[in-house]
């Protein structure tokens, strides 16, 4: 009976833990409206950002790629810092995709660059990768650990690599990912794909229009895949396009949450509305553990593990919560 007990409250306490964020309530809002506070920082947007993160300082950071532009917002003063010099040169962007904070410096993945950019914390260019990668870059993330991750362009393409780095950015190893074969009909369908970090010695992939979620250990070099249609809302594929996707759903991005679970913002087209969720599943995609729906699209999702704040934005304004 004890037993029964404290398993029914350790499965209470986990239950209250994953949900243990109010989207009512941001610690921080940044757009066009009002003035600086601690709750708010006025920020013009230009573009729609395609990634973004918060940092361990707590400051915020956001790319847009078809401006070739990265942005810091410093969350304690509001000062507002850019990096937007677009080219082919040393020090240039020429879309930029992803990026990640290794160390003090900031690696930006120049796609039509083929290179690693790298800047440092007051967005001054540092250098770029020493090392001509054999892949272009099309997404970047790092570990608990240090470990580098950066995975070669998959756009309509069936299979692509990823590359392990140490810190110094030396090579440890690389993963060859597959798309799994009943997937690769929709291969023109997807543009995009979200490389992030999960534990220390994982890494977590997703695509634009796949239900699919691919966890990547580095130590086994080996991949799991799971499959996610048990949780988004199929509609009525139209007969005259067969070849479209298996579920009327978009995932826009995606980041891991609290405990290992994986957070994914959805873009599902319902018969009665378009509805833009964010989904918490476990660890083993075999539960769904939160669904809660926006009113306005999230392009940006990303969780900081360390500060327990997860960042959302969408194209005209930007949300931080602590989680």
């Amino acid at each position: 009976m004890k037993k029964i007990f404290c398993g029914l409250v350790l499965i209470l306490v986990t239950r209250i833990l994953f949900l243990a964020i109010d989207f009512k309530k941001p610690l921080l809002i940044f757009d066009e409206k009002g003035k600086n506070t601690s709750e708010h920082i006025f920020f013009e947007w230009t573009a729609r950002p395609t990634d973004g993160a918060i940092a361990d300082d707590g400051s915020i950071w956001l790319l847009e790629t078809f401006n070739n532009r990265l942005i810091k917002i410093d969350r304690q003063t509001g000062k507002i810092l850019t990096f937007n010099k677009s080219g082919q040169g040393p020090g240039e962007l020429n879309y930029p995709t992803s990026f990640a904070f290794v160390k003090d410096k900031i690696w930006i993945s120049n796609v039509f660059n083929n290179r690693i950019e790298i800047l440092d914390n007051n967005l001054q260019h540092a250098k770029p990768h020493p090392d001509k990668l054999a892949l272009s870059p099309a997404a970047i993330a790092v570990n608990e650990t240090g470990i580098i991750a950066i995975m070669g362009n998959i756009r309509g393409k069936a299979e692509t690599e990823i590359i392990f780095l140490n810190e110094p950015g030396k090579t440890l190893n690389w993963i060859s990912v597959e798309i799994p074969e009943k997937f690769r009909k929709f291969m023109r369908l997807w543009h995009n794909a979200i490389l992030r970090s999960y534990g220390k010695d994982k890494f977590m992939l997703v695509f634009n229009y796949l239900p699919l979620i691919m966890i990547l250990d580095i130590n086994k070099q080996s991949i799991k895949n799971f499959f996610i249609d048990n949780f988004v809302k199929a509609f009525d594929v139209n007969k005259e396009k067969p070849d479209m996707p298996p579920a009327g759903f978009l995932i826009i991005n995606a980041s891991q949450g609290p405990e290992e679970s994986i957070l994914l913002s959805v873009c599902q087209q319902l018969p009665e509305r378009l509805c833009n969720s964010l989904l918490q599943l476990n660890s083993d995609c075999s539960k769904k553990l939160l669904e809660f729906t926006f009113d306005f699209p999230v392009n940006i999702l990303n969780y900081n593990r360390k500060r327990k704040e997860l960042l959302i934005t969408s194209s005209e304004k930007g949300l931080v919560f602590k989680w």
